[in-house]
């Protein structure tokens, strides 16, 4: 909120807006990808695999349900974001 009321190009040429994201990134394929956010869902992903694979294995000896609790949550966020889709 700073950068947009001290920066009077703003005021000139409101169209304009700059972002600056910490390390900066890298271009794939035309694709930007932020350094930070790259890592974030990277650790985040790695954190949660261990999880994942201690709830695959106690499914394997019969208690699914941490399995089923997760697999509702991801299956509710996947109808949630096709109809979102569809809506737009």
């Amino acid at each position: 909120m700073r950068k947009r009321t001290s920066a009077q190009h703003f005021i000139i040429a409101p169209q304009v807006r700059f972002t600056a994201a910490p390390l900066g990134g890298i271009r794939v394929r035309g694709w930007w990808i932020g350094i930070i956010p790259a890592l974030g869902i990277a650790f985040a992903a790695l954190m949660g695999l261990p999880l994942l694979i201690d709830m695959v294995l106690r499914a394997t000896r019969g208690d699914v349900l941490p399995l089923a609790i997760v697999g509702g949550y991801f299956a509710a966020g996947l109808v949630i974001y096709v109809v979102y889709v569809r809506s737009r």
